[in-house]
């Protein structure tokens, strides 16, 4: 088929409330670097199953003020493969989850954070919310937020937090 833009999946960065796909996943991650990234995993009885790992942003050279514009999208697996991961994003019911309060994280100054956006369509579906941990820093709050932010990193074998 020579014209790809008649319906779409994780491998276009494309609005998920739009998705043609019957289950799309994404997570949107800042981990207080340059790079922002982004992991989409999708399944679709008509386009297949897919997972991407999207990055974008700018790479800066050491020492200097000049910057370069960045952008790689890599297709990637889920350790528990896409069936097995969308049965895992199933049960921690991730339609249930709200925005998080940002009153209630605080961050120290100098202090990095990382930002999570999640946006989750199923069934015609659409939900979508941020949250914050201290990642790369141990986080001491054992937060439904936490669980997800280890679930995403125990599920994609990749270097979240670059040195």
């Amino acid at each position: 088929m020579p014209f790809r833009n008649l319906g779409y999946t994780s491998d276009r960065l494309l609005p998920v409330s739009l998705s043609s796909a019957d289950f799309e996943f994404r997570i949107w991650i800042n981990n207080s670097t340059s790079i922002d990234r982004v992991i989409s995993v999708s399944k679709d009885t008509l386009f297949g199953k897919g997972a991407y790992l999207t990055e974008i942003g700018q790479v800066f050279a050491k020492h200097k003020y000049k910057s370069k514009q960045f952008f790689n999208q890599t297709k990637i697996v889920p350790k528990s493969g896409i069936d097995g991961f969308i049965t895992k994003i199933d049960s921690l019911k991730l339609s249930d989850f709200q925005s998080q309060d940002e009153s209630t994280f605080s961050v120290a100054l100098h202090t990095p954070f990382s930002l999570y956006v999640v946006e989750l369509k199923e069934n015609g579906k659409y939900h979508c919310f941020k949250f914050n941990t201290h990642f790369p820093a141990k986080d001491q709050n054992d937060s439904k937020y936490i669980a997800l932010e280890n679930f995403i990193f125990s599920e994609f074998d990749y270097k979240f937090h670059m040195n």
